[in-house]
């Protein structure tokens, strides 16, 4: 994944399509700023190599990945999943404007873990489609 995101531009998108409903190693790649998942159309009932099973409805996915031009290869750490930031209670969605803490709705940090609410406001601020 580092050669790929020193192949992009800085507004270029990756693109890639598989069959696997979840590609932990690119959904976790610090080189990456968003990771979008879309569904394929069943139309096309295409056979991906590895896809186990072959009367599922949908075909396979497509992932868009957005460069984080933040990221630099070598001295960066390319997967922060034990070292990711976590929000503080003030933070602002940029899209709904709603906080961190009203987010979790009060609840504390330490029940659920703190790899566990990093997570969950970054999927939030990607897809937040605003009030």
């Amino acid at each position: 994944l580092d050669n790929i995101h020193t192949w992009l531009a800085s507004t270029a998108l990756y693109m890639l399509i598989s069959p696997r409903a979840k590609l932990k190693a690119v959904r976790d790649y610090a080189g990456f700023a968003s990771v979008r998942r879309y569904p394929l159309p069943k139309q096309y009932k295409a056979e991906l190599e590895g896809k186990k099973n072959k009367d599922d409805e949908n075909p396979g996915y497509l992932y868009v990945c957005t460069k984080n031009n933040g990221y630099v290869v070598g001295s960066s750490a390319p997967f922060s999943k034990g070292c990711q930031v976590l929000p503080q209670d003030d933070d602002r969605c940029d899209r709904c404007e709603i906080t961190f803490i009203d987010f979790r709705k009060g609840e504390e940090i330490n029940g659920r873990g703190s790899v566990f609410w990093t997570r969950q406001w970054k999927g939030h601020q990607i897809h937040c489609k605003g009030m």
